[in-house]
């Protein structure tokens, strides 16, 4: 886990693997679906760190761009 984000565990539909909010205090909420295996659930977890380290929650590219490069496509 890095410094600025907490992790919670919740029930989330099926559809949602994880989503980060971020807080005015500058920390990410990193909300991650109980009901994904582990495996799954780190690979979520590594999937919203990208999002952070990419700044994706404060630029203006469209979400299909920011989930291509969290992904590792561009």
């Amino acid at each position: 886990m890095i410094e600025n984000t907490v992790v919670r565990y919740i029930t989330l539909p099926v559809t949602v693997r994880a989503v980060t909010i971020p807080s005015e205090d500058g920390f990410f909420n990193i909300y991650i679906n109980s009901a994904l295996n582990a495996a799954a659930q780190r690979a979520a977890y590594l999937h919203e760190l990208r999002h952070i380290a990419k700044d994706h929650f404060y630029d203006e590219n469209p979400v299909s761009q920011n989930e291509a490069e969290a992904n590792g496509q561009s």
